[in-house]
């Protein structure tokens, strides 16, 4: 009987560099996802990530225009991973928190590690020490959050040596601590069973005549690093007479390594009670034919859609 080469040659690998460092494939990797955390919002785990949350032990990017809702939806996901027992931390160097705001979202704030670095430099060394910090992997123990609010916000040793007036600043500071940062953080994210967190802004791609006129500070290490980029775009507002009480939030996959991209999902969110899954699930339901266009906004109705949408 022949001899199979790939076995064969698999097998003289083994023999050279050991069992653990020589395997096929279908074994399994390092990467593969190590689990979900639900947002609870059905659209966005079901739909706009496709695998039932965000994935564990990797990296995404959320960016927006001001004012979005990206520190909402952090706070969110925050929330979403004490209900699971996780351990969240967040370093915020925007400098303009509350953290009574972080409660609206269910987020229990006695229960983040916080810190307020000064720069970027700061920032992911504290995040490397969170990662190494965090207890040993359990498959079958609960995720782990890591969140930063906001890289664009973050300024570079330099910056902070040389002030506004200085020139201690050097292009491509920020991109150059990012890139080597990405070299790092990503394997300790596999191994903690960690989700990262990084929020972003967007700028002005000044002199673009065609394509994206917006752009992303940081340099593109943590583009090439994240599973996935969400975008946000904020939509019309919700009133109540003549108050605003919240508004239209349209979620957008800009890269995905889980699903397919460019996928979107409008959200409602409300300034005082959060984020609505109600109003977004049966409204999808509603343009997919799924329930009637006249059904009403109820908990029984949600049900209804979420069984047609095989949810």
């Amino acid at each position: 009987m022949a001899t199979d080469p790939m076995k064969a040659t698999l097998a003289r690998l083994q023999k050279r560099v050991g069992k653990s460092k020589a395997k096929l494939l279908s074994a399994g990797s390092a990467s593969d996802i190590l689990g979900v955390i639900p947002t609870g919002i059905d659209i966005l785990d079901q739909y706009v990530f496709g695998i039932g949350g965000l994935p564990v032990g990797r990296i995404m990017e959320v960016y927006a225009d001001e004012g979005v809702g990206k520190t909402s939806f952090l706070c969110h996901i925050m929330a979403a991973v004490q209900q699971l027992g996780g351990i969240t931390a967040l370093a915020e160097t925007e400098k303009k928190l509350d953290s009574k705001r972080a409660a609206v979202f269910g987020c229990d704030t006695k229960k983040v590690i916080y810190e307020e670095p000064d720069t970027i430099e700061d920032t992911l060394l504290w995040m490397q020490e969170v990662l190494h910090s965090l207890p040993d992997a359990d498959p079958d123990g609960p995720p782990h959050f890591i969140g930063w609010d906001s890289l664009a916000a973050s300024q570079s040793q330099g910056e902070l040596e040389e002030g506004i007036a200085g020139k201690g600043d050097r292009p491509g500071q920020r991109a150059k601590q990012m890139s080597k940062a990405m070299r790092i953080i990503p394997s300790l994210a596999v191994k903690k069973r960690a989700c990262l967190f990084i929020i972003n802004q967007t700028r002005d791609n000044i002199g673009v005549l065609f394509g994206d006129k917006k752009v992303t500070p940081g340099g593109n290490a943590l583009k090439f690093a994240a599973t996935l980029r969400l975008a946000l775009y904020g939509g019309k507002s919700i009133k109540n007479g003549e108050q605003h009480v919240g508004k239209f939030i349209t979620f957008m996959t800009a890269k995905s390594q889980i699903s397919a991209p460019f996928r979107k999902a409008k959200v409602q969110l409300y300034y005082a009670t959060g984020f609505d899954n109600l109003h977004a699930t049966i409204s999808y339901a509603k343009d997919m034919g799924c329930v009637p266009k006249a059904a009403k906004y109820t908990e029984e109705t949600l049900a209804e859609a979420r069984k047609a949408l095989g949810w």
